[in-house]
């Protein structure tokens, strides 16, 4: 299997970044076949990076679950640039965030757990909380 059709079935089950298909063929196939056959998939049927970013980044944040900062970890890690991901980022991010972290606590945290009297208690409910949604890019 030569690495264009190796690239080939790899994009027919899962789309990637130009970065992270490199990093696939990279343990079987040379640096200079692999250039080859991303320029050929780029000419005539891959995306560019910037059109699976944007929609990778779109399906995230219409699902109202993570944050921002969540968002944009998860797509750095799978080989997207920093640059791409910021121009994505809406300037006034912050009352969605505050929604979904609202939606995040009251999903996680139940009514009764606010019923603690001792302060030992409620200071470790809060720390949990605060761990918690700092876990989640709040």
């Amino acid at each position: 299997m030569t690495a264009l059709e190796k690239a080939a079935w790899l994009l027919a089950r899962q789309d990637y970044s130009s970065n992270n298909l490199r990093l696939k063929l990279k343990a079987k196939y040379s640096q200079a076949e692999i250039d080859s056959a991303i320029e050929t998939l780029q000419s005539v049927l891959f995306r560019s990076d910037a059109e699976t970013c944007r929609q990778k980044f779109e399906y995230l944040y219409a699902q109202d679950r993570l944050s921002c900062k969540e968002i944009y970890a998860k797509l750095y890690k799978q080989g997207f640039s920093s640059d791409l991901i910021k121009a994505l980022l809406p300037a006034e991010s912050e009352e969605r965030d505050l929604r979904v972290a609202t939606q995040l606590f009251k999903k996680k945290f139940s009514r009764t757990d606010f019923k603690v009297e001792d302060y030992k208690e409620r200071l470790k409910l809060k720390n949990k909380i605060y761990t918690y949604l700092v876990g989640k890019g709040f």
